[in-house]
């Protein structure tokens, strides 16, 4: 393994000018990413210099002018669409679409000049007016050329196609530190436990409620004194801070999944002064 990183920086070096080059062995998987500047050779060039003959090698190329898509699915409350929205910037990502199951968010969608679509969904609805919905859905995603799908506190359930259509695309934010306290509930669950941290946590949505690969968790202190109102609104904060983080994370390619899909690695990445000024050019 250690000849094989050593050739791989030497062929790249002399080629390439390389910003950030991470890597990490899984088990028997060994990670690599890599941010380079390549003015004048092609990425299939690339490709032919590093990784022919590698049959059992997976490698994806991103350029970094592209800046992403991020549909955002939400439902009454605004804290984490707002964390959303409020990021969205030239150097980062751009949301061209909000999808609620309610209206109440029209106003927040208003003020930051976003498409918003209310589709009604709830959990009495028979199967083929869920189904009728999704493709409605599907084809509003697909209409967006999304590149991530974030759930802001969207309390619907996706099915399982729908889960893996997009798998490793969805992000959900969750209301505690999981794998504790999931469903509904959590904050009413963490006020019965008398916890010491309320947090939220960033995952890759599966067809198993709550319990994709973790991106970010963010905790906040606590004590006997709080409310379930108090965990609410201190838990709101850890939650929007989680999902930027993962939000980030994910648009910089810097989130790998592994092989047995229960766990990701998260690289670090540049200062993000790099790419912001290549994203700029």
């Amino acid at each position: 393994v250690e000849e094989e990183k050593t050739r791989w920086r030497d062929m790249l070096s002399q080629r390439i000018k390389i910003d950030v080059f991470e890597e990490h062995e899984e088990g028997s998987e060994y990670l690599q990413r890599i941010e380079f500047e390549c003015a004048d050779i092609e990425m299939n060039a690339i490709e032919s210099i590093c990784f022919k003959n590698k049959a059992n090698l997976e490698w994806t190329s991103y350029p970094h002018k592209k800046r992403p898509r991020v549909v955002v699915f939400a439902s009454n409350e605004s804290h984490a669409l707002i964390e959303v929205l409020s990021r969205a910037n030239d150097t980062t990502y751009e949301v061209p679409l909000i999808i609620s199951n309610h209206q109440s968010l029209y106003p927040v969608a208003e003020q930051w000049k976003t498409p918003f679509v209310y589709l009604p969904r709830h959990g009495k609805q028979q199967e083929d007016d869920k189904r009728a919905i999704e493709e409605k859905e599907f084809a509003l995603i697909e209409e967006a050329k999304a590149d991530v799908i974030v759930l802001a506190r969207y309390m619907q359930i996706l099915s399982p196609h729908f889960c893996q259509l997009y798998q490793n695309r969805i992000i959900n934010i969750h209301h505690s530190l999981l794998p504790s306290f999931r469903g509904a509930r959590a904050h009413a669950q963490a006020y019965d436990r008398g916890v010491k941290l309320i947090g939220g946590t960033a995952h890759y949505v599966t067809e198993h409620l709550d319990d994709g690969p973790i991106i970010a968790q963010a905790a906040v202190p606590c004590d006997h004194r709080d409310s379930i109102a108090d965990l609410r609104r201190k838990g709101q904060d850890a939650e929007c801070l989680a999902l930027s983080t993962a939000l980030s994370a994910h648009i910089d390619h810097r989130v790998f999944v592994t092989e047995h899909r229960r766990r990701t690695v998260v690289f670090h990445g540049s200062s993000g002064s790099i790419k912001e000024e290549k994203r700029k050019r």
